[in-house]
């Protein structure tokens, strides 16, 4: 029995979701100008209209899987408040679990579909009421860390258990389907209506029955629907079930289309957040038709960014979208934590002991400096990485520890001190002293300029991680696919090793791509000795790596 001021609070919580915001007409017709002017660019680079339809037809089949995986996310962003860097993984579970469903009993791909999405809606299931219930309600920070360390835990074990080799699944009787002019393959079609029905049944699943609308007033109003009774702690985990059975349901449906990998859901990962954030956090609907204009712009990108990754276009309109739709980014009054967690109170800063903080780490400095002269070879490869993780992680400490900014893209700007420091040496014949000064001013600059943005537009949170991510992975895809840095080989960084005279001499080849038949050899890619001494007379470092394997190694 529930009282009459209850039973209204009930009432007018099943009814305000009906009360819906107009369509942003200006919104969607400016989205249809952008599509049709990048399309006809594409028409103009590639001079064919069918290869243009072809890649029209061929994002709009794709766009709707990634629909169906970023609603998974999006409801669990929008009912728990938590940004699920596992989502990825769970969709890889559902692709290795239809891959060992269909090689050991002979089952069709599509019938794996029903076994993949009730088994993944229990695994969400336990993986919220039994780590993430914990998480509610902490700091940002906590539930990104978790999550990225469940997805690294999934994937690593997807590895043990399967190992690194690609894996397929062939659909029977898989053929080419002619659809306006350009052909798809039956599987991609058959994927494409599987979204679609899944995606309806998700909606009618929400708007019209009791569980929906239970879901709906808890992402509304928490302590409200506490008030009225609902039952808050199950309502998290039977949405954090349905999201995770969305992922495995997309699964189990793009499994004949993909390369089956453990590293496989990191890209639907990466996508899905696109989706997401240009469908807007929590807006189920929003989430399938953004997926449609990511599969058209991923698609359609690779026309007008020909030599390029076509999640380079992808990553460009997740960062206008991030900038462009500042006030919905920017966060709320709640938003305005201390930056540095466990602050007194307000105009209180708490007292640190510095004196004390500054003595270990001298003494820290002292013992550990001169380990890299004096330990063998092994040993001085392991206190050095320790040392540079150490100083990495130091960094991100003061971003997101003294800053309060929380950024998924630090390697970033490790990556760019790495890349500067071996080009100036290998391509430039620069002293690596000078290769990492600069390195520091590149990867500064760069750092100043993201924060620039990200602050200038006021994004906070889980907008600011998922910016600094984008940039992280543009340049990232950039780096793979760009002459500039040697592509995806990268730089092999030349080493002498310490001999009793002090003198090393070797030669060998530049290392060229000969994989790969549209670039040419490079002029310095002939024989070059290696000459190195310590002391004075070391007046030049080599240009080429020595017959032994290299100590370090740049690349994406």
């Amino acid at each position: 029995m529930t009282s009459a001021p209850e039973q209204q609070v009930e009432a007018g919580a099943a009814r305000a979701p009906a009360r819906r915001p107009p369509i942003p007409w200006g919104r969607v017709a400016a989205v249809l100008g952008v599509i049709v002017v990048a399309v006809a660019l594409a028409y103009v680079q590639s001079g064919s209209g069918i290869v243009v339809s072809q890649a029209v037809v061929t994002g709009i089949l794709v766009g709707g899987v990634y629909g169906l995986v970023a609603m998974g996310l999006t409801l669990i962003f929008g009912v728990l408040d938590i940004v699920n860097f596992a989502h990825g993984s769970f969709l890889a579970l559902a692709l290795f679990a239809t891959y060992w469903l269909v090689a050991s009993t002979g089952m069709h791909p599509y019938l794996a579909l029903g076994i993949c999405t009730v088994v993944m809606f229990v695994l969400g299931a336990l993986v919220q009421r039994g780590i993430l219930a914990g998480a509610m309600g902490r700091p940002l920070e906590n539930q990104l860390l978790i999550t990225l360390g469940l997805a690294m835990i999934i994937e690593n074990a997807l590895l043990l258990f399967f190992g690194a080799d690609p894996r397929s699944v062939a659909l029977p009787g898989d053929r080419g389907v002619p659809i306006l002019g350009a052909v798809a393959d039956l599987s991609r079609v058959l994927a494409f209506g599987g979204a679609i029905v899944l995606a309806g049944l998700l909606f009618l699943l929400l708007q019209r029955t009791r569980l929906g609308t239970a879901i709906r007033a808890v992402a509304a109003n928490h302590a409200g629907a506490e008030l009225v009774g609902i039952d808050t702690r199950r309502i998290h985990m039977l949405t954090f079930a349905i999201g995770t059975a969305c992922a495995g349901a997309a699964g189990a449906l793009v499994a004949p289309l993909v390369t089956i990998e453990p590293t496989t859901g990191a890209q639907f990962n990466i996508i899905a957040f696109v989706v997401v954030v240009l469908g807007g956090m929590g807006n189920v609907v929003g989430a399938l038709l953004s997926g449609l204009v990511i599969g058209l712009a991923e698609q359609v990108g690779g026309l007008l960014l020909p030599g390029q990754s076509p999640l380079l276009s992808v990553f460009i309109v997740f960062v206008l979208v991030l900038f462009l739709r500042r006030r919905a980014c920017s966060g709320g009054p709640d938003d305005g934590r201390d930056a540095v967690h466990g602050a007194g109170p307000p105009g209180r800063a708490p007292r640190q002991p510095w004196n004390r903080h500054l003595a270990v780490v001298a003494v820290l400095a002292v013992l550990l400096a001169p380990l890299p002269f004096v330990l063998p070879g092994a040993q001085e490869a392991v206190v050095v990485r320790v040392l540079i993780f150490a100083l990495l992680s130091i960094g991100w400490n003061i971003m997101s520890g003294f800053g309060g900014m929380f950024s998924f893209g630090h390697a970033a700007y490790f990556g760019l001190g790495a890349y500067t420091t071996a080009w100036l040496l290998v391509e430039r014949d620069v002293s690596p002293w000078i290769g990492m000064a600069a390195g520091m001013v590149v990867a500064a600059g760069f750092a100043v300029v993201v924060g620039f943005l990200a602050l200038r537009y006021k994004l906070r949170g889980a907008y600011f991680a998922l910016a600094t991510f984008a940039f992280a992975e543009m340049l990232r895809l950039w780096a793979t696919n760009s002459d500039l840095v040697n592509r995806a080989e990268g730089y092999h960084v030349p080493y002498c090793p310490r001999t009793p005279g002090g003198t090393c001499s070797s030669s060998r080849a530049r290392p060229t791509t000969s994989g790969s038949p549209s670039r040419s050899p490079s002029p310095r890619s002939s024989s070059a000795s290696c000459s190195c001494a310590r002391g004075p007379a070391s007046s030049r470092w080599p240009r080429a790596t020595t017959r032994r394997p290299p100590r370090a190694s740049v690349s994406p």
